[in-house]
């Protein structure tokens, strides 16, 4: 594979590729090329960290719809709680009335 000048030789178990490229005062007969290898990361190391990075997306969503869930679980506990207090002060100020009336008649 040719990438501009330089020329690019995967090994064959795709852990490195070489790359060759040519010095600027290279001579016709490639006498004076030079070679590095790059490592290159396997596909299944890539597939494996992208479901990792995923399976880390889903668990931050997962704990803030729960984070959310819990929070409007509280806000209708705290609603039923002063609904109970608001039940209980009403039926208590029918009883004093009550109470109040009665005495009042004697």
């Amino acid at each position: 594979e040719r990438i501009g000048a330089a020329e690019v030789l995967r090994t064959e178990d795709s852990t490195s590729c070489a790359v060759e490229e040519a010095t600027p005062a290279a001579p016709a007969n490639n006498q004076s090329r030079q070679r590095t290898r790059i490592p290159v990361e396997p596909l299944d190391a890539i597939a494996v960290r992208a479901m990792k990075e995923r399976e880390r997306h889903l668990q931050v969503e997962v704990l803030t719809s729960w984070s959310r869930l819990t929070l409007e679980k509280q806000k209708v506990v705290a609603v039923e709680h002063a609904n109970r207090e608001a039940a209980a002060l009403v039926r208590d100020a029918r009883v004093s009335r009550l109470g109040l009336f009665k005495a009042a008649l004697g």
